[in-house]
């Protein structure tokens, strides 16, 4: 991360805040996140408005101490080039630096709903004349645009399509991947994986269990992979200038869906958890992965994606980079197998891993694979 967009200030100046109190929006290059206070005291002023698209480092906002004058506790720090364009918006007049804030595309200060109406009805933002404090447009502004003869001609074009802008995390999200597919020469191998003895012992462990405690299929892969991995270190691994390195810690990825894009949240060590703390640490990463935190963003060195829940029965993923691999689970479907002679069906999942051919060959991989069928199949059933 370099720079952050300020969506939205929580709090107003002057008014009291609490230390881990929501104070405002950061929308950054994964996702838009809720910074919460780092102090308690007042919010003495506001340097950079909602809009600005800040550098890290620089100071946004100072918070105050009783009796303490913003003079006291400002920076002493460089002044970046963002912060002298505010400085000279500021000296314009106020309805001059209101109309230099609405045109520039990285400055705009809107209102949510106002945004959400923008959108729907595909208005140039750059185009509005704001009305609010600190030159931020509202809902009215927006209308009054659309009522022009400027803005219902821009609105008429835009009925041509649905245009939704691309957000920094969607973009980052694309280039990583796109680096990705250039720079590691992808290849998968699938294979299936009886599940009867797996749910079995699943349902077994869940049975005396509060809903919020039991294993999930997710959690039963994300156990396989970490004793897999533990066995084979070579594909716990990454790519660094001219060696492989080998990783001794086995932390897993997760990735989620969330509506602005793909995360993926880290369960550090994940070999050294038991059932029931798997399942509750796995669950947490999720749920506050989708409240916009994601926990050891970085830190993977293997990735589990798994689509079952929503019927996919198999797929391919592409490497998490600086990861090796990238397992793609499938959906549990019942298939006839042939048992002493005679057909059954068994509940089956396919799995496919996703390898860098650089670091990982093809045996090594179907290796991998049978180490995560073999628990799944065998071992599992073995466990308390």
């Amino acid at each position: 991360m370099e720079e952050g967009l300020i969506g939205q200030w929580l709090k107003n100046e002057g008014d009291v805040v609490e230390a881990g109190e929501p104070l405002l929006e950061v929308e950054t290059e994964k996702m838009a996140n809720v910074v919460e206070s780092p102090a308690s005291g007042t919010l003495a002023q506001i340097i950079y408005p909602a809009g600005s698209t800040v550098p890290i480092t620089d100071v946004i906002a100072v918070i105050a101490a009783p009796g303490e004058k913003v003079s006291d506790c400002q920076s002493t720090q460089p002044v970046s080039q963002a912060k002298t364009e505010a400085a000279t918006g500021a000296q314009a007049t106020e309805p001059q630096a209101a109309a230099l804030q609405a045109k520039s595309p990285s400055r705009i200060n809107i209102s949510p709903m106002a945004k959400k109406r923008a959108l729907k009805l595909g208005v140039d933002l750059s185009q509005v004349m704001p009305s609010g404090a600190n030159g931020r447009i509202m809902m009215e502004d927006i209308e009054t645009f659309v009522r022009s003869s400027q803005g219902q001609k821009a609105t008429e074009a835009a009925d041509t399509g649905n245009y939704v802008p691309l957000t920094k995390m969607r973009r980052a999200i694309g280039q990583a991947l796109q680096h990705s597919v250039r720079d590691a020469p992808h290849f998968n191998v699938t294979m299936p994986i009886a599940m009867n003895r797996a749910l079995e012992f699943r349902k077994q462990f869940n049975d005396p269990l509060p809903k919020e405690k039991r294993i999930s299929v997710n959690d039963l892969l994300i156990k396989a992979c970490a004793m897999a991995l533990k066995q084979s270190s070579a594909v716990n691994s990454r790519l660094e200038a001219d060696h492989i390195r080998h990783l001794e810690e086995v932390n897993i990825g997760i990735a989620v869906a969330l509506d602005s894009g793909l995360v993926v949240p880290v369960l550090r060590q994940a070999d050294q958890y038991d059932w029931g703390s798997l399942a509750a640490e796995s669950r947490r990463l999720v749920e506050q992965a989708q409240a916009g935190k994601i926990i050891g963003i970085g830190e993977g060195t293997f990735t589990v994606s798994n689509l079952g829940m929503f019927g996919v029965e198999h797929f391919t993923a592409i490497i998490n980079p600086p990861e090796s691999a990238i397992l793609a689970v499938g959906g549990i479907r019942n298939e006839a197998v042939e048992v002493d002679g005679a057909v059954a069906f068994h509940p089956t999942m396919k799995v496919t891993l996703a390898s860098d051919h650089r670091v990982i060959d093809g045996a090594l991989a179907a290796k991998f694979l049978l180490a995560i069928k073999v628990y799944l199949e065998e071992k599992i059933a073995t466990e308390s």
